[in-house]
This record gives C-alpha cells, sequence and structure tokens, in this order.
C-alpha cells in the first residue's frame, strides 16, 4: 500500500526541511529525520503525521543536521546528527526524552541498522562502524570499522544476519545506473 503524507505542513512555511531517513517500529509507526529542521517526524499507520520531538540544540547542525534513524525494540530510537558527529537516543516510552550516547567520538552517521543489538553506522560515506552498547544505549563503543570500498555508502539494511550498504552515486551523477551493493564484513 501506498500512502503519502504531508510533513512540510508541520513547519512554518519559512522553516528549511528536508525528510531524510525512515524507520518502523512494529505497529507501524513511521519515524522520519529531517535534515534541515531540528526535528523527528512520527507518521501513524493512518498516515497521520506530527512532530514526535524537536531540539534545537541536540538535532541543530550548521549544515546537516539529523540523518539516520533506527527504531530499537525496547522502545526508543537511535539517531544520528551526521553535522554534530554524535548519536542520540530518543526514549519513546519516557516522554521522548532525548539523550546524547556517549564513548563514540564523532560518528558523523548516515544510514543506522540495528542487527543482534548492535548498531551497525554508515559513516563518512566511506565505511561502516560496528557499535555496541551494554548499558542500553546510554554509552557505547565501536567495535569494528570497515573500510573496504565503500565509497558513497548511504544507507544499509540486515538481511539474513548480514548488514549490506548501498551507494546510490547520489550527487555523482543523475543518470548513473552503476550503483553498488556490499557485504560489511
Amino acid at each position: 500500500m501506498e500512502r503519502r503524507t504531508d510533513l512540510d505542513a508541520l513547519l512554518p512555511a519559512a522553516d528549511p526541511n528536508f525528510a531524510n531517513d525512515v524507520t518502523l517500529a512494529p505497529d507501524g509507526t513511521a519515524y522520519v529525520t529531517d535534515s534541515f529542521s531540528p526535528v523527528i517526524y512520527k507518521v501513524n499507520p493512518d498516515g497521520i503525521a506530527s512532530i514526535l520531538a524537536r531540539d534545537n540544540v541536540r538535532f541543530a547542525s550548521p549544515a546537516f543536521g539529523l540523518n539516520g534513524i533506527a527504531y530499537h525494540s525496547n522502545g526508543f530510537l537511535i539517531v544520528a546528527n551526521a553535522g554534530q558527529g554524535k548519536l542520540y537516543k530518543v526514549d519513546l516510552q519516557n516522554g521522548n526524552t532525548t539523550t546524547e550516547i556517549t564513548g563514540t567520538g564523532a560518528l558523523p552517521g548516515d544510514g543506522l541498522t540495528i542487527l543482534n543489538n548492535d548498531l551497525y553506522v554508515v559513516t563518512g560515506g566511506n565505511r561502516v562502524a560496528q557499535v555496541r552498547s551494554t548499558d542500553n544505549w546510554q554509552t557505547a563503543s565501536i567495535i569494528k570499522f570497515d573500510a573496504t570500498g565503500y565509497l558513497g555508502a548511504t544507507t544499509s539494511v540486515a538481511v539474513n544476519n548480514q548488514i549490506y550498504t548501498l551507494n546510490a552515486r547520489i550527487g555523482e551523477n543523475a543518470n548513473a545506473r552503476d550503483f553498488s551493493i556490499q557485504r560489511f564484513r
């Protein structure tokens, strides 16, 4: 089923916006990051949209802000602010409280995927970081980087217990047909 939802209408007309990434909760609720405005949108299964969270400090960036987003089965979101190089946890069960996930250093995340409670972060367009937490994502550490041929990768997905990334050649050539899919090693 296809549904169109107007997220632009949720912001003042003068506010720039760029819906960037989406994740789905098991109930069908979609959560969407905005890279130009410091908000996360919520779209319920009926297509009704609202602003889930706005944070003019944590979600803002002078250039490109919120990017990747992933839903965690413990009832929270993990979002990446690419411009700040930080990861944030948005607790959906506690009033959408937002806290920084510390311990990773600068990690300008793009696509985020959770597999077996590890977070895989496509970062910098040329590598993927495997990130792990032992305290329910209050803190985390990078346990592995794979920088083998990811140049231009922007998103990832888990399939059959493997992480795959996509390089759609965005910005290189609007007519490019030589995209690549690569498996995390």
